[in-house]
Order: structure tokens, then sequence, then C-alpha cells
């Protein structure tokens, strides 16, 4: 949208007459002269629109849109911008020309040079509701609605502007809550509220673009400026102000203690003791503007002239309550309340933090002012500001301490004693220990700490800071003060020993002081070595000393020394520019080399340089102390070992001796090195180194090193040799050609219990090709082993074979086991046999014996059945069944009954009496049980009665007889045997079903005392149902 344009300068003389006929429309206005214009309505054509300010928080207001008003006050000015759709924004100071209901208004111009308007010779004050300002916004001079045109080349655009009579209002800023007359704003005593006005109007927020106020895309002029000056009838200049802010008491409340009536948009409102005030705004809207007159010569003349065109007020009401008064003291973490009148104690030279607050507090618009502290003995203790409020003991006695906010006084006392000052030492010690006015002991580059003993100390305060000195800083320095302690801590100080004599510590607190003397002693400087190595465990890891003695070390081994200034106290420390060792050996590397660091050296043992032993002297220097110590290095011995399977430590010893190697195989061989001190040294065998004397026979995988591997290349003998330092050892390496395989014999069968023979021989193939058949050594079979079926492995060895040979031994079982067929009677227990059939792997057969399994009487019970019997054979526990087959010797009798005849009808035939139930026949279940054989029960049939009949007999007299008569034989029907009877009963009464039969006494009881005759005894069962 970028600045004003600069324009041209001057005005013409129809601008003039412009003027002066605007002037006369505008008395005639006010006069009610002039016929009043249609409604105003915002309109826009083309590209072409009006927008206010977007630097305010309305954004792009587009108020030339249809139906679009712009709301405002009087004293309220707004910036309009012409902005064209297709380009840039076109700033009212541009070529586009503004109207103000039609009548033309001249803009300012803008001075790039001076970055400013340019003045103009023009009126602002049209009469209408708005005018043009100096920065031509548009300003709201009086009530009523005005239409603002802007024209550029073809185009218009419209926005109407209302002016209201405006308003004031005032805000509590805290939480943004209007405060009208009628309002009462409830504070404490001791807080202050922040206050600010608005000039606004009714129903301003309502009407206006998004709800917004006018004043926030506004600029306001109320009270810009608060007063000007008009001569009264005396020609007196008399100055007409505002009223700005003011209470209604100011020994209730003030403005923050401004003397001079407040003008500004905010205040802050401090409320100083209970009671009630009335706060209250006014305001006047001032505005200058030149005004054309025609002077004494007919010419125009500009002048200057001020005018109120507005003046408004408001007010609300703040009620102030009195104070309830808190006051604590201590850490903000754990504060301690103490009572009005109330007592605490200190000691001289603690510093005690004290706080307070008020109630009722309110937190979302007041905030609490600072209360004032005083002491009435600042002799005893001071207060540092009422802001901080930290208390300060001094001296011996007590003082009252007041707290005054909101027109409450708070007291307590406050009781100052006098401390008991101590000095003690700690470091590593479980304790302090007290050493005031005792002699301290050092040791020359010692440090130590030394804390301030304080009684009695109060874990409420903290402590003021102390200072230390030293008699003679040459020879024990300290920190020269201590900052302020908290809560629970004690000043401290740092001594660092310099060299040795006697001097004076002295820590001067509040003016008190306490004091130590520390003697210092010489260094002396002790080595020592590790010890405790050799074990996994770490308990007996510890350090022996070893200064004027010797230490003994093997070509290869390591160990490290370290030094130790002393005497060394528990309660001190050495620091470790102090502890720095310098070491040196006088072998310059040749006997032994030494890595450092700190106050330690790793030691390596290089060379014995051709003899059994050799000494090397090393030295150290530390904390100004000077030590030494003889290394004996020792000419090692090596002993050669392999790997051995068979040997209780797995290896046997081949120095010197020869071992058999197969060609294209390897071994390995491992270098021993003695002496070793596994208790304070590592042994590094880095050293060692290997050599082959006939590579082409035997070469080594690596030549330094604790181990090599030996690969036997051809047929023939080498000289393996490994050396350290000048000490060799050898071992003989015979390369032989080796058996290149062996065959595994094929699987040995044998029976269960019969040990297997195995192979005496193998067939074994050679790497130079032969293939012959080698005696095999069998491990031990045990019987356990062939006792039970199954299959097993046994291992063997071929000499020159270092592979095991395997064969598989397969125990084989029965293949069949004949199963034996046993019949018995019903209720005869079968008579298994003693032995069964086996058949073998390899088609023999045997008689076995066999053990079986108990035969319950419940499975031979009952005739018709079949069963299997488990057993095993005794020897070898393979499983034998056995099929029993059950005879029967009786037979069941079924009874059935024919209710449309009344005919008992009996059949030991399933199918005869499940096709009779068919037709209707009741099955009436067992009669009883019948013998298989015995004496025969003849069955007859009589057709010629309805339904037919039947009739049983053992009489072949009854039965010829019946036959005679017409009756049709049907043979034999069932047998009687047995000694259960089956009694006989006879229906004199009826034409079929006349005869019945039972085994049942209470049955047969029942029909004879119904009328049925007793025939006695029919036949015999061999038992009942």
């Amino acid at each position: 949208m970028g600045k004003p344009q600069p324009g041209s300068e001057g005005v013409p003389s129809s601008r003039i007459i412009q003027l002066l006929v605007a002037a006369v429309c505008t008395i005639a206005t006010l006069l009610s002269v002039c016929v009043s214009a249609p409604i105003a309505r915002a309109d826009q054509s083309g590209n072409l629109r009006i927008e206010i300010d977007d630097s305010k928080s309305v954004g792009n207001w587009n108020v030339s849109a249809p139906g679009q008003v712009v709301d405002i006050a009087v004293g309220q000015k707004v910036k309009l911008i012409a902005w064209n759709l297709d380009g840039d924004g076109l700033p009212v100071s541009n070529a586009a020309q503004w109207y103000i209901d039609n009548q033309y208004v001249e803009l300012r111009t803008w001075n790039k040079k001076t970055g400013r308007y340019d003045t103009t010779k023009r009126d602002p004050d049209i009469g209408k509701p708005v005018g043009i300002d100096t920065d031509n916004s548009f300003i709201a001079l009086r009530p009523g609605i005005t239409k603002v045109t802007v024209r550029a080349g073809d185009e218009t655009a419209s926005a109407v502007i209302h002016v209201h009579t405006a308003t004031m209002k005032i805000v509590r800023m805290g939480d943004n809550t209007e405060l009208k007359p009628s309002s009462v704003t409830q504070l404490t005593a001791g807080e202050d509220m922040r206050l600010r006005y608005y000039p606004t109007f009714e129903g301003d927020g309502t009407t206006a673009q998004n709800k917004k106020y006018s004043y926030e895309f506004t600029t306001s002029k109320w009270n810009s400026p608060s007063s000007y000056q008009v001569t009264d009838a005396d020609g007196n200049k008399v100055t007409v102000g505002a009223r700005g802010w003011q209470v209604s008491g100011y020994n209730v409340a003030d403005f923050n203690g401004v003397t001079e009536t407040p003008m500004g948009e905010q205040v802050t409102l401090r409320s100083l003791i209970s009671g009630k005030t009335v706060v209250s705004f006014n305001a006047i809207f001032v505005f200058t503007h030149s005004v054309p007159e025609l002077g004494d010569n007919g010419k125009v003349v500009w002048r200057s002239k001020t005018a109120k065109y507005g003046d408004a007020s408001t007010s609300t009401n703040v009620n102030i309550s009195s104070p309830k008064v808190t006051v604590q003291y201590g850490p903000s973490t754990s504060p301690i309340q103490v009572k009005n009148g109330g007592t605490i104690g200190l000691s001289v030279g603690e510093i005690l933090q004290l706080n307070y607050t008020i109630a009722p507090l309110h937190p979302n618009y007041a905030t609490q002012h600072a209360a004032h502290w005083d002491s009435s003995n600042k002799q005893v203790a001071t207060l540092d500001s009422d802001s901080s409020r930290k208390l300060t003991a001094i001296d011996k006695g007590n003082t009252t301490i007041s707290v005054s906010i909101g027109g409450v006084i708070f007291t307590f006392t406050v009781a100052v004693a006098e401390p008991k000052l101590t000095l003690t030492y700690q470091g590593d010690l479980p304790k302090p220990v007290d050493t005031t006015n005792k002699t301290m002991e050092l040791t020359a580059g010692e440090s130590a700490a030394l804390t301030l003993g304080y009684a009695p100390r109060h874990d409420y305060a903290s402590l003021n800071s102390m200072s230390w000195t030293s008699s003679d800083i040459n020879i024990v320095s300290v920190n020269g003060s201590s900052s302020v302690s908290s809560a629970n801590n004690l000043p401290k100080t740092t001594m660092t020993a310099k060299k040795t004599g006697t001097v004076t510590i002295t820590g001067t607190i509040a003016g008190r002081t306490v004091k130590v003397p520390v003697k210092v002693v010489a260094p002396t400087l002790d080595i020592l070595r590790d010890r405790g190595l050799s074990t996994s465990s770490s308990d007996d890891n510890g350090k022996t000393y070893i200064t004027g003695h010797g230490i003994e070390a093997t070509v290869g081994e390591s160990f490290k020394l370290y030094t130790q200034i002393a005497p060394a106290h528990d309660y001190a420390s050495f620091p470790s520019s102090v502890k720095r060792t310098t070491w040196t050996e006088d072998s310059h590397g040749n006997t032994v080399s030494m890595q450092t660091s700190g106050d330690s050296t790793t030691v390596q043992a290089v060379s014995a340089r051709g003899k059994k032993t050799t000494t090397a002297k090393i030295t150290a220097q530390a904390g100004g102390a000077t030590s030494s110590v003889t290394v004996t290095v020792v000419k090692p011995t090596i002993k050669i070992t392999t790997t051995d399977s068979s040997s209780k430590t797995g290896t046997k010893d081949v120095t010197g001796k020869s071992v058999g190697l197969d060609r294209d195989r390897s071994m390995q061989f491992t270098a021993e090195v003695t002496p070793l001190h596994p208790d304070y040294a590592r042994m590094s065998t880095n050293g060692i180194t290997w050599a082959s004397g006939s590579p082409s026979i035997a070469s080594i995988s690596r030549n330094s090193g604790a181990t090599t591997t030996v690969e036997g290349n051809a047929k023939g003998s080498a000289l393996i040799e490994a050396t350290l330092d000048g000490a060799t050892s050898h071992v003989t390496v015979n390369v032989t050609v080796p058996i290149k395989s062996v065959a595994d014999p094929e699987t040995v069968n044998t029976r269960v219990g019969v040990k297997p023979n195995l192979p005496i021989t193998v067939r074994t193939t050679w790497e130079d090709g032969r293939v012959t058949d080698e005696k095999v050594t069998w491990n031990a079979i045990q019987s356990s082993q062939y006792a039970k079926t199954g299959s097993f492995t046994v291992y063997g060895k071929v000499a020159g074979y270092s592979r095991d040979i395997r064969v598989t031994v397969k125990v084989q079982g029965p293949s069949s086991i004949q199963e034996p067929q046993v019949s018995t009677n019903e209720g005869v227990a079968p008579k298994l046999p003693a032995t069964v059939k086996v058949t073998w792997y390899d088609g023999s057969t045997s008689n076995e014996k066999v053990t079986w399994n108990k035969v319950p009487a419940s499975q031979y019970a009952n005739g018709g059945a079949t069963f299997t019997v488990q057993g095993k054979l005794t020897q070898y526990g393979n499983q034998v069944t056995a099929k029993v087959t059950v005879k029967s010797t009786t037979v069941t009798m079924y009874r059935l009954y024919n209710r449309y005849t009344g005919e008992h009808f009996y059949t030991s035939s399933a199918k005869e009496r499940d096709s009779l139930v068919k037709v209707g026949w009741r099955s009436e279940g067992t009669g009883w049980v019948a013998p298989k054989s015995g004496a025969p029960v003849y069955r007859l049939y009589n057709p010629y009665v309805a339904g037919g009949d039947h009739h049983y007999t053992m009489s072949t007299k009854e039965r010829d007889t019946l036959v005679k008569a017409g009756w049709r034989s049907e043979g034999v029907g069932w047998y009687s045997g047995g000694s259960v009877k089956v009694l006989r009963e006879y229906n004199p009464y009826a034409r079929t079903g006349t005869h019945n039969y039972t085994t049942d006494v209470k049955e047969d009881t029942a029909l004879v005392k119904a009328g049925w005759r007793a025939e006695g005894t029919g036949w015999y069962a061999v038992k009942a149902k």
C-alpha cells in the first residue's frame, strides 16, 4: 500500500470559493435550513473498493461492499485506503479524488525528504460528521451519517460512516471486564489493579464488522490534548481541561503514588486502607484546525481555531477490605509461619528469608504490592529492602520486626544469640573431627577441607559469607572466602600444604573468629606393586610395598608399579598434579621398558641380556620426594606341549621328544614359559618365536606367539624350535603317510541274549592308494546291551588311524509268535498253553515259555463269548496273545404275550421273538434259562381257535393225544434240565392262552388266587430269568 504520494501544493481560487460555500452550508445545516440528503449507502463499481487500514485488527475490511457501515464515535479517526483489484493499493494521497457527501476534500501531500505531510492551507472541518485530519485520516467530529467516496478514472467506491455520540468505558485489565457506574470491584488493602479507558458508544461491538469494537480499528483523539486555552470575556487566557482519573478519597486509594492527575489511557489503582472509593474518569475531545477568513484587504486569511468537540465521563465503585496478614520465614519449599507477636531465634551471622501474604486475594484482576518492613534495633538485625526481605543477624540481642500493609501492622520479635564457632575436618573419616585450637597435621602437597561448626544453627536460615586467612600462605594457602551458605549447609575452605612449617588458619564470620594451628611435614615416597592377580576373585587383590626391596620378572612379563606419598591422612588428599610421578630407569630400555600414567607405570621385562639374570634400577619422583626399586629380569625356560586327551591335564610335554604326524594333517604346539610370577605380573607371549628346520616336511602357521600349528607336508622329520630372549627348546616331528579312510563294517545281527560276533578286520585305504584289511580292536560289549531288542553301536580302533571305527549291532527279537486258540465251556476257566512257538529272524523256531495275565471269571461266565488273554515271553518279554472261545451250554427262553388272545408264548429264537413283537406281541423279557440238551419239551399249535394257541409239554402221551385232536406238532421247543422248577397253571375259563409257565412262585400264587388251576412242575430250568 505504501506511503502517500506527493501532490500539488497551494490552494486555487476555486477551492477558496468552495470552502466559503461549504462554510455557509455547514451553518445552514446547523440551523436545519438545508434539505436533508437521501440515506447514504455503501457501493462500488468496477475494480475499485475502500478498505480499513489493514494494520488494524479487522484485517482487510472492504467497507465499500453493499450493506457495510463504519460505526465510530466522536473523537475517533479511521484511515481509509483506496484499493484497485487489478493492481496495487492506491493510498488516499494518490491521484484518486476523495469526497465527503459529494463534496471534494483536498488531501495533504507526503514529503519523502522530511518524512511527514506538507502543510496545506485548508479547513478539515467542512461541517460534515467527519473531517480530514492532518495525516489524511477521516476524523469523527459530530454525530451523524456521512458518505465517503473515492474516484479513480471511471471507477468509484463509497463507504458509509455512522458517527455516534461518544461515551467512556472503564475496563479492568486483569480479566478484561467492563466496569460500569453500577459495578463494584472488591479489593483487599495492599492490592493493585490496572484500569484502562476506551472511547466508545452505545451498541459498540454489535454493529461493527466482525463484532469488533470501534476502538480496535480506529485511533482515539480523546485527551489528545487533555487541555486547551480560551480567552474569556475580559480578554484573559483561561485553560480548559479534562478532569482525567480521580478517586473520591486519596487516603483509601491512589494511583500508585502519582501526585498529578493521570490523563493516560491506563492507570494503576493502589488500595491503601479499608474503605470505599469511586474511581472516575473524564476526557475531552479538542480539535484544532485552520479556518479561512476574509481580511480587511479582501484576501483570505487562514487562522488556527481550537474548539472542544466532546466531553465524556464515567465512573465505577471499589470496596476495599482490611487484609489478613500472614508472615512466613525460611526456604520457599518449606516455609514456617510466625504468629503475630511471636519470636524467631537466630544466631549472629545468620540470614533469614522473610515473606508474607495477604488475604483475601483477587488474582484474576489484582496484584499484591510490596509491604514495608522495619527493624526496631538495627544494631541487632537489619533488613535489606522491602522487595527482597532478607534479615541479617548482626549482634546479640532482641529486635522487633514490623510489616506494614493495607493499614495493618504485623509485628514479631527476633532473638539473636551468640554462636559457638568450631572448625572440623573429615575427608574419608566416618565422622567429623573437631580441631579447634588443636594442631592439625598435613603433608606437603596435601589438600584438606576445613568446615565451620556453628551452634546454634537454624535449619530455616542461611549463613553469611565467611572469610579465611592463613598466617603464612607460603606454607599453607586457603580459599579467601566462602559464599552465603543455604540452610543446613556450613561454610568451608580448602587448605593446601605447600612446604614444611606451622601456620594458623583463621575463619571470620560476622566479626567472630575461630582458629586452628596446622603443621606441615615433609613427604616420603613409597613404591608398591599389585598382588592377588593370580586368582579369579578380586577379594584378595591389593598392593604390596616394595620400597627398598627388589622385584623379579621373567622376560615377557609385565607388572605395574605405583607411588604413594606418605604420610597420607584420611582427612586429606593429594591432588593429581602432586601425585603425578616422574619415572626413570637406568637400562635405557634394554633390560626393562616403561609406560607411565599419573602415579603408576607398567614395566615390561625386555631381556636378561644373555645372562641368567640381570638388573635395572627404576626411580620415581613425586610430591618433592624420590624413591627407587631394583628389578631383576630372569632368562626364561621354555617347555613345548601339545594336546593329549588321555592326560589328566589335557596336555603332554614334548620338549626334546619326537612326535608323529600324518601327512596333510596338523597339530598345535604351545610354548610355556617359566618361571612366572602370576601374583603380580602378566605374561605376554608375543616375544616367543617359532621356526621349522625343514618347512618342506613340516611347516609352521605363525612365527611368534604362545602357540603355532605344524602342518605335515611330506614324509620325513623336521625340528620345530621355540625361542625367547635366546632361550630355545625344540621338538622333532616325524611325518608319515596316513590312512586315508576305513570302511565301517555292515550291520551285525544277533538274537536277544546272544553276544554278537564282530568282524576281526576292516577294509583300509591308504593315502598312497593301497587297500588292505587291518585288524580292528573293538571296545568291550556289555551283556546288558544285547539283553533286549534294539540296536547299539560298538566303536573300535585301527592302528595309525585317528578316527573311530564303528559297527551297528542289531539285537533281534522273534519275527513272529504263534497265537494259541483255546476253547472252554461257559463258567469253566480256560486252560492256556505253557509255551508258544516262536519264529526268529533267521527262520529258526523254538518253543518259549509264556507268563499269562490273570483271566477274570466274568470273561468266561457266558457262552458264545470270545476274548483275548495277554501274556509275555518269560525270557524275552515279547507280547503274546491267546484267543479264547467260550462254548455255550444253555439257551435263553424269551416270553411274549398276545393281549388280543391272552396267550403267553415261549421261544429261544431271538429272530422269532422280534418278528412277533413287530406284529403286536408284547415282549416280557426272559422267562428262564434252559439247557441246550436234556429231556425235550414239545411245542404244539392249535390253528382252529381265533388267533391260534400254543401248548408245551414234556409228555409224549399228551403230545400225541393233542395231535390226534387236531393240534400241530412243532417239534422240540427246548430241553428240561437243572434245578429251577418251571411251574404250570391252567385257566379253565379261557379258550386260548389257557396255560401259563413261570419260575416265579409269586406269579404262580397270584394266578391260583385269581382262579387258575395249579398243575405243578411242567419242567426244569438251569436258572430263572
